[in-house]
Parts: structure tokens; C-alpha cells; sequence
């Protein structure tokens, strides 16, 4: 990715355009820092973005007065990508429990992006159920694993923690998150 021993510039100040703070509708210094364009140049050189590679999955779930259904929340990620899915009584469907995941797919947390809290859907969970607060990525172009390495590297976490709004629950949207740039990566890597 161009990465490896990417030294990002800190000059002691720089300056945009009001034409490029309102292109973008943003008026914050950070979004604009010549670290961050230069690290949008190096992942976005070949045009790709997330949904390029990953279109986000939109199959609702529908609670129902009987039976179970496996659930995933943003607490239920651990440290090393996996989820841990928590089994509830449809009757107590959490308001939030509202994406069906599949094997292979990626979550992502839109709350606090900074925090690195992305998971793959491992086979057992196939079917189970996931919180609003995830974006669902279906890999199409990339293998899973490596979507997943992608999301949780600090710089791209950065990125998107650029994009978040509120400040006590400050969350990305999803067309913001599949917006990100994304590097063409070799198979072989």
C-alpha cells in the first residue's frame, strides 16, 4: 500500500482555500493537514473505494414473537477481528438489532471509528443478527481477511475518525466510510 515506511509531513502550518473549505463542507484544520492529503493520494491512486471492493449489505432483520436469533453488538468485537454472537430471545429483539450477516462479511462500527472495532462474520455465525452501528461489508473483489487487516490499520481508522460527526457520539456515515479510498493490493500479498 505504500506504506511501510511512510513518514507523514508535519510542517508548523499550512493553508486551504475558503473554495476548498466550503467544496468540501468542512471548516476543521485537521481535515485539511497535508498528512492527510498526502496519505488520500497514497491509498486512493487507482480510483478504488471501499464500495468498489465491498458494497455494504442491507438485509433487514425482522423480529418475532418466538424463537432465538444469534446477536452481535459493538461491545461483542474482540480485539484480535472475531465477534462473539450472543444468543436472545427474539421477544427481547434489541430496537438495533437490524442487519443479517453472512459468513465472509466484514463489520465495521460507525461509532468511534478510532477505536479499530471491525470483525469477520466467522461460517458458525452465518444468519446471525447485527447492531445499527455496524456497517456490513460484502467482499467482492478482495478476500475477506484482507478487507478486515484494511479497516483496522490505524491510519485508515484515522480517516475515518476525520469523517465523524457529534462529539459525545461521534459516528461516521456509512457513504462516508464507503468513500474511503482503497488500494488495488496484489493477490499474492
Amino acid at each position: 500500500m505504500g506504506l511501510e515506511n511512510w513518514q507523514p509531513p508535519e510542517p508548523l502550518s499550512y493553508a486551504r482555500s475558503s473554495r476548498d473549505a466550503f467544496a468540501a463542507g468542512r471548516l476543521d484544520a485537521e481535515y485539511f493537514a497535508p498528512r492527510v492529503a498526502e496519505l488520500l493520494g497514497r491509498l486512493g491512486q487507482h480510483g478504488q473505494r471501499i464500495r468498489d471492493v465491498a458494497p455494504a449489505r442491507h438485509e433487514r432483520f425482522v423480529a418475532s414473537a418466538i424463537g432465538t436469533f444469534d446477536y452481535i453488538e459493538i461491545g461483542n468485537l474482540r480485539a484480535d477481528g472475531t465477534a462473539m454472537a450472543v444468543q436472545t430471545e427474539q421477544s427481547d429483539a434489541p430496537s438495533r438489532a437490524t442487519w443479517h450477516v453472512h459468513a465472509g462479511d466484514v463489520v465495521t462500527s460507525m461509532v468511534r471509528p478510532i477505536r479499530r472495532l471491525s470483525a469477520l462474520i466467522a461460517p458458525e455465525q452465518d444468519g446471525s443478527v447485527c447492531s445499527s452501528g455496524f456497517v456490513v461489508l460484502e467482499p467482492e473483489t478482495v478476500a475477506p481477511e484482507v478487507l478486515l487487516a484494511y479497516l483496522r490499520l490505524l491510519p485508515v481508522c484515522e480517516l475515518m475518525d476525520l469523517h465523524t460527526s457529534a462529539s459525545l457520539y461521534p459516528a461516521i456515515a456509512e457513504a462516508d466510510l464507503l468513500a474511503l479510498p482503497f488500494p488495488r493490493i496484489e493477490a499474492s500479498v
